[in-house]
């Protein structure tokens, strides 16, 4: 099966023991199978905990699990280690949640900084400076996201809420 050609081609050299581990938790992701996939990226975190993919890879697998709070502290590590556009709006959704407006704001910010243009972060951010009242920062944030992605759900009621023309 899978695994056995798999375990074959890393005792052969075929591929590092690490690449199998990403791959086979990848493909237990793809299943939807959250705990297999976590226990193999947990190997990755095992062998190498100062590197961010393994806590990546498993923040990953938990947030299509929909398990956004169990996925919270391997973010906080990721990030940590080395920050992503993608572990930054995770965080940033979860402060959200928790109507921590300022720390979501600062994440979706550095979010976009670290990839540019991130049609989710857009969104976010510029819901973010609505709840907060900065309407100018709100508004420039929809208009770009109009710009990059026209078609985001939810945009246009978001840009309707804003006084701004509905697309």
């Amino acid at each position: 099966d899978f695994i056995d050609s798999l375990a074959f081609t890393v005792s052969r050299g075929g591929i590092p023991w690490a690449q199998a581990k990403m791959v086979l938790g990848e493909r237990y992701s793809a299943t939807h199978d959250a705990e297999r996939a976590v226990s193999e990226f947990a190997g990755l975190i095992r062998a190498e905990p100062s590197v961010a993919v393994g806590w990546l890879l498993t923040a990953k697998a938990l947030l299509a699990a929909g398990q956004m709070q169990r996925a919270e502290p391997y973010l906080e590590k990721a990030y940590d280690l080395k920050p992503s556009g993608f572990a930054a709006y995770g965080l940033g959704v979860l402060a959200m949640q928790r109507k921590n407006l300022p720390r979501a704001t600062t994440l979706f910010e550095n979010a976009l900084q670290l990839t540019a243009d991130m049609p989710p972060a857009l969104y976010q951010l510029s819901l973010a400076y609505a709840l907060q009242r900065d309407l100018g920062r709100a508004r420039a944030y929809a208009a770009r996201l109009a710009q990059v992605a026209p078609s985001y759900p939810g945009l246009g009621e978001l840009m309707v809420s804003l006084g701004m023309p509905g697309r």
